[in-house]
């Protein structure tokens, strides 16, 4: 089957989502339920998912998949610890000024 034109239109939706939301996970998977459902109809869910785990059980892709997950959780432990403030603090006491 042809799909055309209509192939634009989930990065389309992803990348709108991804820009309003700035969540890029979401945006991605959202990507892929769109494109299923368009694919697929009514009956995505069960391709979607089987795609799902297939591409989850990927070794490759599992390490991507929690290596950028670890570092999402220690960016959002050093914003909720403010932990930027306390390198700069640490920084300033070697920094002389003019």
């Amino acid at each position: 089957m042809e799909y055309g034109i209509i192939s634009l239109v989930p990065p389309l939706v992803m990348l709108v989502f991804a820009l309003k939301t700035k969540k890029s996970f979401e945006a991605l998977i959202l990507g892929t339920l769109v494109g299923y459902i368009l694919m697929h109809g009514a009956g995505f869910l069960v391709p979607w998912c089987e795609m799902l785990i297939e591409e989850c059980s990927n070794r490759d892709n599992l390490y991507i998949l929690l290596l950028c997950g670890m570092f999402g959780g220690l960016i959002f432990l050093l914003r909720e610890a403010i932990g930027t403030e306390g390198f700069s603090l640490m920084v300033l006491r070697f920094c002389k000024s003019a």
